[in-house]
């Protein structure tokens, strides 16, 4: 933009057809991201928790859950309960005592995925607007690069 904005001057005829050229451009261009592009980890995490809830169930202790997201794409790095538990955490997802049936109601500790509390983790979450509108929602990151290690 500053570079067309000087070959604008330069012209001295006080027009800003190079800069109102190259705004334009980035516009079109911008309107083509796909939403997969604009997708945080978090999101995704959340979709595949969803997912996992759809097919496995509300209620899964800290190792089916963590099977279960591994087989998700994307989430192979997630290698033990307790990253598991460090990635669930800052999204309010911690275990709770729970009483299985096949256990013969003795308790066990649980994650529940909420199918409200994953609704409200999206919305909270999502760069694209629940109406459809670009509206980029900036919050905190609460998942970690899974390239980094601490």
């Amino acid at each position: 933009m500053a570079i067309g904005s000087l070959s604008d001057a330069e012209r001295n005829d006080g027009s800003s057809q190079i800069v109102d050229l190259l705004v334009g451009i980035a516009g079109d261009l911008s309107q083509f991201r796909s939403a997969a592009e604009q997708e945080t980890p978090t999101v995704n995490l959340i979709h595949a928790l969803e997912e996992i809830r759809k097919s496995s169930g509300a209620y899964l202790t800290p190792t089916r859950l963590l099977d279960a997201l591994r087989q998700q794409p994307g989430f192979d790095w997630v290698s033990s309960a307790k990253k598991l538990s460090e990635l669930l955490r800052p999204l309010g997802l911690i275990t709770r005592s729970h009483r299985f049936p096949e256990q013969q109601g003795k308790p066990q500790r649980a994650y529940h995925l909420d199918p409200e509390l994953l609704k409200e983790l999206e919305s909270r979450y999502a760069a694209v607007s629940p109406c459809g509108a670009e509206e980029p929602v900036y919050a905190a990151e609460p998942v970690a690069d899974p390239g980094v290690t601490s």
